[in-house]
């Protein structure tokens, strides 16, 4: 099966090597002191790559009933350029949540070996439930995001997507589940206490940023701004056709997921006093504190 969801691939890839280089980055070589190269990372590099090439055999295999937004990725075995708003939008948010939900798993483990002390290959990965528990718990979020256009109070789209995304993943760093509580293999059905609550959150971010624009006024940053096209509750992502725009879909979502995912980092699902999940209204702090420094990054990259 060759593969795919090449962006989706592509960040799976990045986002375990990520993760298993968390906290032990090397800056030398360890035999002779010299600066690390890239073959360095070979080892490295080809067990993440086992581990994407097994992630993207399960979507294939789990995609047919699963959201457009997914199966919009690609065209004719090639990645699409984006030509509308729901497919502008899914190349924003996806292949950033991807990333950082296989960032999210890896935090702190290293390279996962076999008995032997081999690095895992495909074989390896698709008996250790890992890519499996990735893809349910993607699947569980792409099922469920906000809809360009669809008389909802969110706004800012390619944002709340990806921070409802980075929340999710936050919530699994150093805590992956692998099966249920039977021991069944993990489905999309199996998260619904961390779709709903990182919903909510994404929903005050959301809240949030339009809340600066209207305070802001003029200051508030026009990358932002021109994320999305629309009025009222009928807003939509924006095609890019300058490279402003591009820049700003490009980037922008990456940010408020990194920022989102440290915020969430090894707390697991947020309770209230009561021990209920967190809904929208508990998160108006944390909102708040991503809201501002995004406001901050944003107002201060490169536009061009």
């Amino acid at each position: 099966m060759t593969v795919h969801y090449f962006s989706l691939y592509n960040c799976a890839l990045a986002g375990a090597a990520a993760g298993m280089s968390s906290q032990k980055q090397a800056l030398t070589e360890i035999n002779t002191g010299d600066p690390v190269t890239p073959a360095d990372s070979d080892t490295l590099l080809t067990t993440c790559a086992a581990y994407a090439t097994e992630v993207d055999a399960l979507l294939q295999t789990l995609t047919p009933s699963t959201a457009t937004n997914v199966t919009g990725l690609v065209n004719d075995g090639a990645t699409v350029v984006p030509a509308s708003a729901a497919t502008s939008d899914a190349a924003a948010y996806l292949p950033v949540v991807m990333g950082l939900m296989s960032k999210s798993t890896f935090d702190g483990r290293g390279i996962p070996t076999d008995a032997a002390g081999d690095p895992y290959d495909q074989a390896d990965w698709a008996d250790s439930g890992i890519p499996n528990g990735v893809v349910a718990y993607f699947l569980a979020f792409s099922e469920n995001v906000f809809v360009d256009g669809a008389g909802s109070i969110v706004k800012f789209l390619p944002l709340a997507n990806v921070a409802m995304g980075a929340a999710m993943a936050g919530m699994i760093s150093y805590r992956q589940e692998l099966y249920g509580p039977t021991g069944a293999a993990l489905t999309p059905a199996s998260f619904p206490v961390q779709v709903a609550t990182s919903k909510a959150f994404a929903t005050q971010v959301d809240a949030s940023l339009q809340a600066q624009q209207l305070a802001l006024g003029g200051s508030f940053p026009a990358n932002i701004a021109s994320l999305v096209t629309g009025s009222s509750d009928d807003y939509s992502t924006i095609v890019p056709s300058t490279s402003a725009n591009q820049n700003a879909l490009s980037t922008l979502p990456v940010a408020i997921g990194a920022i989102t995912k440290a915020i969430f980092d090894n707390r697991g699902v947020p309770t209230d006093a009561a021990g209920d999940p967190y809904d929208q209204a508990d998160y108006t702090d944390i909102a708040n504190a991503v809201v501002a420094q995004f406001l901050e990054y944003a107002a201060n990259i490169s536009n061009a």
